[in-house]
């Protein structure tokens, strides 16, 4: 019946599905992307995280997310998956299938956690990207490394997460600090750390765990068109006197241009000069920012505008520095220069002309897949109301049963 549904679906053009069987033929793999999965991987694919979580469903199958961050910061699904075992030999098939789904697009950087097979599946099939781990489960093996007694101190993990945390830190500072802080002598705390638990279900069938996804991903998508609709109209203020924010405002979402703002603020109120030389077409500006006041080297292409600063702040995250819009606003650029707008954060990124092999050109969601969306979803609820109507009639047959 589950693999009845999707083939059911993959007769609606867009939707992806692969499986595989054991000699029993019994279900060991599978992976699904929907046609809107697969128009936002164009979108924000850049950067994805494949996360592995157990015990979803009665038969202890592994179910595997790939995800993404959209224009509004918020999750974006890509597509999911079932897996029987943490193999290389699963990871390297339900990553080929993914792919295959994705058109072959390959990430530019793909996060995962430190499962062995994992790690040896990646660079096998994602040969053209960075493969990095998630941050919290390097932190879990703190630890490990440095032993119990001195991480149940609360103070030696909040000042080691402050040295971790801190990107500006130059390589020496770095070591620095993390001496200074692993020397110190360790103090007992009745508090402990906590870290990331997964909760697990192991009642659900395969169709009732299709079920749950489906209806979570219409309340994820729900979500993303509230914040679309609320992104095209209205307007942030503005916090400072810099004209270039106008210019953000207009074209970035309301999270990415609160992003920007912090980035004016700290323009506006921590930074200033620390010296100008000029090479031909290029001014290097040394602006002090901060309480330390540290020196940031940026350059200026006086012709182009273009512009590079050593915190690297617009590399690392696709928005402009302080540190330039500093410079940007005592060489009156009024407007974000073209190459520092990215498509990804801005507001009309949801929109993509997508186009299938043959250069035709694909709606993103045609009333159609609206209209499933929303039968979806009342079925959902409709069957969980019959769960609950279930249970109500068994407990009034147990309270008999007593009497």
């Amino acid at each position: 019946m589950f693999i009845g549904h999707f083939k059911m679906l993959a007769e609606i053009k867009g939707f992806y599905f692969a499986y595989d069987k054991d000699e029993n033929k019994c279900l060991t793999k599978i992976i699904w992307a929907d046609k809107e999965g697969i128009n936002n991987y164009k979108l924000y694919g850049d950067t994805i995280l494949f996360y592995p979580t157990y015990g979803t469903n009665k038969y202890f199958m592994v179910f595997t997310l790939f995800t993404g961050v959209n224009h509004n910061k918020k999750t974006v699904t890509f597509a999911a998956g079932l897996l029987e075992f943490e193999s290389q030999e699963s990871f390297e098939w339900i990553f080929t299938k993914f792919l295959e789904a994705m058109g072959q697009h390959q990430p530019q950087c793909i996060i995962t956690d430190q499962c062995p097979g994992i790690k040896k599946a990646c660079p096998n099939i994602f040969k053209n990207s960075v493969h990095k781990y998630y941050m919290w489960h390097i932190m879990q093996k703190v630890p490990e490394k440095v032993g119990r007694a001195i991480c149940n101190d609360t103070n030696f993990m909040t000042d080691i997460n402050v040295i971790v945390w801190d990107v500006d830190l130059e390589p020496e500072e770095f070591e620095q600090l993390e001496n200074r802080c692993l020397m110190r002598t360790t103090q007992r705390s009745e508090s402990s750390n906590s870290y990331f638990k997964r909760f697990e279900s192991h009642f659900g069938t395969l169709v009732e765990f299709w079920m749950r996804y489906n209806s979570a991903i219409e309340q994820q998508r729900h979500s993303q068109r509230q914040m679309d609709t609320t992104n095209e109209h209205s307007m942030l203020e503005k916090v400072g006197p810099m004209k270039v924010e106008m210019h953000a405002s207009l074209v970035y979402t309301h999270p990415i241009f609160a992003d920007f703002q912090k980035e004016v603020k700290h323009a506006i109120c921590s930074m200033r000069v620390g010296g100008l030389t000029t090479q031909g077409i290029v001014e290097y500006h040394d602006v002090r920012a901060g309480l330390k006041h540290r020196n940031f080297r940026v350059e200026f292409f006086i012709q182009t505008n273009e512009s590079k600063c050593a915190c690297k702040l617009f590399e690392r995250r696709g928005i402009v520095c302080g540190h330039i819009l500093w410079v940007w606003n005592g060489r009156q650029v009024y407007k974000i220069p073209e190459p520092y707008v990215l498509a990804r954060w801005t507001k009309k990124s949801y929109r993509p002309i997508v186009q299938d092999e043959t250069g035709k050109v694909i709606e993103d969601i045609d009333e159609a897949d609206i209209k499933k969306a929303e039968m979806s979803k009342v079925w959902s609820e409709i069957y969980a109301n019959v769960r609950v109507m279930d249970m109500v009639k068994q407990m009034k047959q147990l309270q008999k049963t007593l009497k």
